[in-house]
């Protein structure tokens, strides 16, 4: 939220592209310390904290983490649309989300059961961050282009 509001105020999208990116990238380190710390622990500490049912959350985690790792690095620039009024991609990669996520789990879910609910997350979170990653790269990409040939000219 401090990033969206030093976007909001700062006004200038170039600048705020860099620390978006930066932010994200720390984002992404982070989400990925985490869920090395919860996956290295052994069954046995799941058991104690929330009962021998959850002894095999592991591998649930394990299969949510593609999921997880792409929201933590998409989150940051869905907020940068959010802080430039580019809501319509928000709302694009919302409703691919949520078609994506209705398909697969007619099929995956009844194939694989809990396996297949975390998979569709994964890939529904993937597509997701995808949608964001080449929303965010078009424009910058045409930005830098012309930066380039500008520079060329003189």
């Amino acid at each position: 939220m401090v990033q969206y509001s030093k976007i909001v105020g700062e006004g200038n999208t170039v600048n705020a592209k860099k620390g978006v990116v930066t932010a994200s990238f720390f984002s992404i380190i982070l989400s990925f310390v985490c869920l090395s710390i919860i996956l290295l622990l052994p069954k046995s500490v799941y058991g104690y904290i929330f009962t021998n049912e959850f002894l095999n959350i592991k591998q649930i985690i394990l299969l949510m983490s593609p999921g997880i790792l792409a929201n933590a690095f998409s989150s940051v620039y869905g907020h940068f649309f959010a802080a430039i009024g580019k809501l319509k991609i928000l709302v694009i990669k919302s409703v691919v989300g949520a078609s994506l996520t209705f398909i697969l789990s007619i099929f995956l879910i009844p194939l694989w059961q809990m396996k297949g609910a975390c998979i569709t997350n994964s890939i529904t979170h993937i597509v997701g961050s995808l949608i964001i990653m080449v929303s965010f790269l078009s424009p910058y990409a045409k930005l830098r282009k012309t930066c380039v040939q500008n520079r060329n000219q003189h």
